[in-house]
């Protein structure tokens, strides 16, 4: 009479622990589709989502226009050297890449490139996509003295 008691035991604490799993699966299941979830995820497989970089070096003094002139206003400085850096899923071997600003400093100038539209940026070989940084840019053009 004793192994009947047994096995309805052994039943009950496996259809328990299949019941924890499920509960359990439901759990991470809505904890997958959370914002803070998502998060992590996007920190983890994709880099560049919205970081802050700052490419131009510390102590940076000024910054050198390639259109002419120098950007020594703080503010906007800062908003060219600490941009949004997005992630790059086009084909860019292809591009043309010009010298668009360079920041001066005591360790050396650093040189930020751009392709032809301001579409995409380059520093030291490292392409990135900053919508902020093309706004930025394409403003700074426009308000540039023509040559």
């Amino acid at each position: 009479m004793k192994k009947p008691q047994i096995t309805l035991l052994k039943s009950a604490i496996i259809i328990g622990c299949m019941i924890a799993a499920l509960v359990g699966l439901f759990y991470a299941m809505r904890y997958t589709q959370t914002s803070q979830f998502q998060a992590s995820l996007d920190l983890l497989f994709n880099p560049y989502s919205q970081k802050n970089w700052n490419w131009c070096p510390e102590q940076t003094s000024k910054l050198e226009w390639s259109e002419g002139g120098e950007i020594n206003d703080a503010a906007t400085m800062v908003r060219i050297c600490r941009v949004e850096l997005g992630p790059v899923t086009e084909e860019i071997q292809d591009l043309q890449w010009s010298p668009v600003i360079q920041a001066i400093s005591s360790t050396g100038p650093r040189v930020l490139e751009a392709s032809a539209n301001f579409d995409f940026f380059r520093i030291d070989g490292l392409p990135f996509k900053s919508q902020v940084l093309t706004e930025l840019i394409q403003k700074l053009k426009s308000e540039a003295p023509q040559k």
